[in-house]
């Protein structure tokens, strides 16, 4: 049965092992959900800028498909943003 994870056995300077553990006893869990996170946390760090757009797009774009509104094309989106740079400035500045 495929849970769709992979158990890794690796070796760690003892120094680092006791980051984790400090880490862990901060956020009250065990050192075994912590491990994961910070993976995952490095492996997001390093992500490209256009990697990180990709993927915030793609979020984006399933956003507008849940809700049913259509994405804006790139003249829309300018003519949006300063219709509500406009409405914010009056705001502020009457």
């Amino acid at each position: 049965m495929d849970t769709g994870t992979v158990t890794v056995h690796i070796e760690l300077p003892r120094e680092d092992y006791e980051r984790i553990e400090e880490q862990a006893h901060r956020e009250r869990r065990s050192i075994s959900e912590v491990i994961p996170s910070l993976i995952v946390d490095g492996l997001e760090s390093r992500m490209t800028a256009r990697e990180i757009m990709e993927r915030v797009s793609a979020e984006y774009r399933a956003r507008l498909a849940e809700s049913g509104v259509r994405e804006l094309t790139s003249e829309e989106l300018l003519e949006k943003l300063q219709r509500d740079r406009e409405e914010i400035a009056n705001e502020l500045y009457p």
